[in-house]
């Protein structure tokens, strides 16, 4: 099942505000981030080999289920960026 979610990405060497949509393959589940707004997070492997870290707001949306490694997720998203990292909301 394909899913759209807000998301945060790590590691992509874009402009801030740019409009994405993307998917790709779950390589790692990692526990939900429960600090201020919760966020489900997992680790996705893009067809160009760039690895990004996603953590979709579960306040605000479901988790994504079923999440599973080796599956594939489609996502969208404005990158936004700060002084670590790259931010999709």
């Amino acid at each position: 099942m394909k899913k759209t979610m807000l998301l945060f990405l790590i590691g992509l060497n874009l402009f801030a505000g740019t409009p994405m949509c993307d998917s790709g393959k779950v390589v790692k589940l990692l526990s939900d981030d429960n600090v201020g707004n919760r966020h489900q997070r997992f680790i996705v492997k893009l067809a160009s080999g760039k690895t990004l870290l996603i953590a979709h707001n579960i306040d605000i949306a479901p988790k994504v289920t079923p999440l599973q490694e080796v599956g594939v997720v489609n996502f969208c998203g404005d990158l936004e960026s700060n002084d670590k990292d790259c931010v999709v909301h």
